[in-house]
């Protein structure tokens, strides 16, 4: 089998930003070749909130790209792989902080003109949808894939939820 010739292989460049509470914030992102601001595809999970998104070969965000999508792997508070205090970040903020990491980092992405903010879908593997279900009443994400996992909070749908019915406001 021959191997993925460089040249065609999407660029992925990792990045650093803080938080709106101050927080350090890095991630991942892989964007397509010779596309101006491309929409974004925010990748959470598998697991909460997700595991460290290592600089290695990513065959799904090389997909996406060759689709002219962006993908980004946010390392969000409580992210496995940064130390206890870092996991312990995370800990009752699958609604607030997790959230809002995200949140943040399509802005920073965004203002950095990498993609178009006004096209941004959220992906979660899963129990990461329980993070995916309650960025769905944020008005960054556009869509909402789940893979595999719950994609509820509540016994009622979420889309009838004003932000002040969050379970932790």
């Amino acid at each position: 089998r021959s191997a993925l010739p460089p040249e065609s292989s999407a660029p992925s460049r990792v990045f650093d930003l803080t938080s709106r509470d101050g927080m350090k914030l890095s991630g991942r992102i892989t964007l397509p070749i010779e596309t101006k601001r491309p929409p974004l595809i925010v990748r959470v999970g598998p697991g909460l909130p997700g595991p460290r998104a290592y600089h290695r070969f990513d065959a799904v965000a090389q997909y996406l790209a060759s689709r002219g999508f962006a993908s980004v792997r946010v390392h969000v508070r409580g992210t496995a792989g940064f130390g206890t205090a870092w996991q312990r970040a995370g800990d009752l903020q699958l609604a607030t902080g997790m959230v809002h990491d995200l949140e943040d980092a399509v802005e920073w992405l965004g203002q950095q003109e990498w993609i178009d903010v006004a096209r941004v879908a959220l992906w979660s593997e899963g129990a990461a949808g329980i993070v995916a279900a309650h960025a769905g009443l944020s008005p960054v994400f556009r869509a909402l894939i789940n893979i595999d996992g719950p994609m509820f909070t509540r016994a009622y749908d979420l889309s009838q939820l004003s932000p002040s019915d969050r379970a932790d406001e």
